[in-house]
């Protein structure tokens, strides 16, 4: 979310929760007519402000220029921009206690589940068959459906990259007429989002995933992801300063401010661990 003051230390993400229902007239308890009501409640979320900077000698820009005809500056600033990038995908996936953000891969009061044991007695994908991998997805997708009474529907799969493989090399048919896929594209179109909303299930690799569960556990996350449900405060973008002029050279700086990744829905999301 762009649309937040960057002078602000903290944002408010709200969440509405509104009750009541209409009656027939003439036909409910005490011939009332029934009234609504609606409550308002807000994740407190905190934001900082990073930096980070360069120093370029002009004999060292004269030198790289001349051993690799390319601009330090320019290169410099790039490496700026890596680095506030690095920061923000460090702090979204793990947290940072001493700002107060909280991470991606364990968020507080996240139900955390295991995968089923397959025929082979263990719940590793490794040891799986095509149809016992499909199946752990969807029964996750189906928890937090029926856990939230269908408010929730997970539309995202986010699996470590050996189980996204596994999950593409492992060919799926359901019977000898029909050609063989993998289990991905089956998966993608066969589940419970895909039969109600009509829509692909994406289904994303992330690195950090692995190893990421209770005890070291492979973790995957199922998720009903939209900007409800979860979201970041990122109230300054990337912003490079004026060089500031030194002794045979000058020194430059950049600026961002984000906040914390939050999850306001928590029924919205799933841990299974185990795969």
């Amino acid at each position: 979310n762009n649309n937040v003051n960057p002078g602000a230390t903290t944002w408010a993400a709200r969440i509405r929760d509104r009750q009541g229902t209409a009656a027939f007239v003439g036909k409910n308890e005490n011939n009332n007519i029934p009234k609504v009501s609606q409550s308002i409640g807000a994740l407190e979320i905190p934001m900082a402000a990073s930096a980070v900077g360069a120093t370029l000698n002009n004999e060292d820009a004269r030198q790289y220029n001349f051993g690799f005809n390319s601009n330090l500056a320019q290169d410099l600033g790039e490496c700026m921009r890596t680095a506030c990038d690095n920061l923000i995908e460090q702090t979204v996936f793990f947290g940072d206690a001493a700002v107060g953000f909280k991470g991606f891969l364990n968020y507080d009061g996240i139900t955390v589940t295991n995968a089923a044991n397959g025929a082979s007695g263990s719940s590793t994908w490794t040891t799986k068959t095509a149809e016992e991998m499909i199946k752990d997805v969807n029964t996750g997708i189906t928890k937090v459906w029926t856990d939230s009474k269908g408010v929730f529907l997970p539309n995202t799969v986010y699996i470590p990259l050996e189980q996204y493989s596994l999950l593409n090399n492992t060919p799926f048919a359901l019977n000898a007429q029909v050609a063989f896929s993998s289990a991905l594209t089956f998966l993608k179109t066969n589940n419970m989002y895909s039969n109600r909303r009509g829509g692909e299930l994406e289904i994303i690799p992330i690195r950090y995933l692995k190893g990421a569960g209770v005890g070291g556990a492979d973790r995957m996350v199922i998720q009903d992801r939209s900007k409800k449900n979860q979201g970041m405060p990122f109230p300054m973008p990337y912003t490079v300063q004026a060089p500031v002029p030194v002794p045979l050279g000058a020194e430059f700086y950049s600026e961002q401010k984000h906040g914390s990744y939050f999850i306001s829905q928590k029924l919205s999301t799933l841990y299974v661990d185990g795969i």
